[in-house]
This record gives structure tokens, sequence and C-alpha cells, in this order.
């Protein structure tokens, strides 16, 4: 919700279509529905949404080629606090555990050698993406890019498409989200009954109440991997490790407990840096300077 507020402000004339209560109270009401579109539906939207990103990393490209490096520099490979921050919104980004279950759920002809097939292609395809486009947006604006890249485009025709462009992606990934939090209110009623409409409504107020009050982006996406790095990455395949595959002997016992204590150091730490620190940043690297 905050992304649409920050990309539609930008595109709307000064006066009431830049209130950002007014875009969260719409963008609730139109992502209540959406949150029942199947996952059959979905793939779609996906390609839209990837249309969407595609686009504008061609725009990044097209303002590097333009404008050239920042006066700045760049840096190539460096070390600080930033890092961690770095880490925790990468987490973010590719932390997807709790949607595996529903998405397996409806996979036609599932089986978990196809499942697995699928996984590695969407990851091998998303760390390309990842890389080239962080790349591209940090050689493009350097130490001045935003949490949020949309907001380091020049207004114009091409900004104006990317910022309702990602407003759709955000609207159409919003389902994918809901979905595997709704299942277990599911599970528990046999059905998708009463409950299940209710916990739409909730999460749906719940997030469009949070952005009239939360602006910073940047700080939401690290505060949010924090918490994946975790719960989703040690405590949870941790205590799966322990509990839910006996026979284990006390090495296999020994790195389920690192797992645990190394990820719950890791959110620690991502709780406490919440932004890139670039001032505090040792470039040992310097693409240009």
């Amino acid at each position: 919700v905050i992304t649409i507020q920050n990309n539609m402000i930008l595109v709307m004339p000064a006066g009431a279509a830049q209130n950002r209560v007014l875009w969260a109270v719409l963008t609730a009401a139109v992502a209540y529905p959406l949150s029942y579109v199947p996952q059959k539906y979905l793939s779609f939207t996906s390609s839209v949404s990837v249309a969407v990103i595609i686009f504008l990393f061609g725009v990044l490209i097209q303002t590097l080629a333009s404008e050239g490096e920042p006066q700045h520099g760049v840096c190539g490979f460096g070390t600080g606090p930033g890092v961690v921050t770095y880490f925790s919104v990468l987490m973010n980004s590719v932390i997807i555990q709790m949607c595996v279950l529903p998405m397996y759920a409806e996979l036609k002809d599932r089986t978990p050698a196809k499942f697995n097939l699928i996984v590695n292609s969407a990851f091998g395809s998303l760390i390309v993406l990842f890389c080239a486009f962080a790349t591209v947006g940090y050689m493009a604006f350097g130490n001045d890019v935003d949490s949020m890249i949309t907001d380091n485009l020049k207004k114009g025709a091409l900004g104006s498409v990317v910022h309702v462009g990602i407003s759709l992606v955000i609207l159409c990934t919003f389902p994918i989200f809901v979905i595997p939090m709704v299942a277990p209110v599911a599970a528990f009623e046999g059905k998708e009954g009463i409950w299940c409409h209710i916990a739409r409504a909730v999460i749906c107020a719940s997030v469009m109440f949070a952005a009239f009050f939360i602006t910073q982006f940047g700080m939401i996406l690290a505060v949010n991997g924090a918490l994946c790095v975790g719960f989703f990455i040690g405590v949870l395949p941790g205590l799966v490790g322990l509990y839910l595959t006996p026979g284990k002997g006390a090495a296999w016992r020994a790195l389920m407990w690192s797992l645990i204590l190394f990820a719950l150091a890791g959110s620690v730490l991502g709780f406490v840096f919440t932004d890139n620190e670039w001032k505090e940043l040792h470039c040992w690297w310097w693409i240009s300077k």
C-alpha cells in the first residue's frame, strides 16, 4: 500500500488527489476483491508484473546511458553496517516459504520433482534479474538511490508509466500473499466460509490503517526482512530439523541449533540497522571514483 501511495502521488496533480489516506483507502478497496482471485488465474497478472519490471529495467538503462554514472563514484565492493540492511531487504524479496504449500496444492499434476524444477527455474531467473537491476540502479543513481527507486526517476511520460505500472504490479501480487494467510482459516472451517471473508477483510484493513501512519518504505522492508531472517531462515526450519526428522545424530542437532542461533542473531542485527548507512561504507574496490 505504501508503494502504491508513493507512486500514485507522484503522477497525480497537486491537490486532493495527492492525499495518502485517499490512496490507502482506494488500494484496500481494490485489494479486497482481488484477494479472492484463485492462483490459477494469477499467471496472467504475474506476466504483467514481469513486463512492468522489464520496462522499468529498460528505463534505468536509458537513464544510465543518458546521464552517465553519478559524480560521487560507484563502489564495486564495500563493507559497513548497511550490508546488514541489504541482507534483510534481500531476504524480504526472496523468502516465499509461507506461499509454498498453497502453491503446491493448486499445481496441476503435482509432484515434488516438478515443483522443485519450477522453484529452481524461478529463483534462477530472479537471481539474474535482481543482480542486473541492483547493479544498473546503483550505477545510475549511486548513493542517492532511494529505497523506492521509482522516486529517483525524472518526471515525464516514462516516469508516469513506471509509477502506474509498479502500482499495478503490487495489486497483481497481493493475492499471492493473502492466500497463505487465509489457508489455515479455511482448513479450520473445512471450506471457504465466513471466517475466511473476515480474515481477508481484517488483512486489507490492517495494511490500510498501517499505511495511514507509516511512510518509510525502506524501513518497512528492512524490518520485515529481519523478521523473515529470524523465523523463515532459522527458527522454523531449525525446529523442523530438530523434531520432525527423527534418527539424526548429535552433529545434525548441533547444525540445526547453529542455524537457529545464526538466524536470530541476523534478525536482531536487522532490527538495529534499518538504513543503508552509505556514509559508513568502506569501499575496497571502486568501479569509478
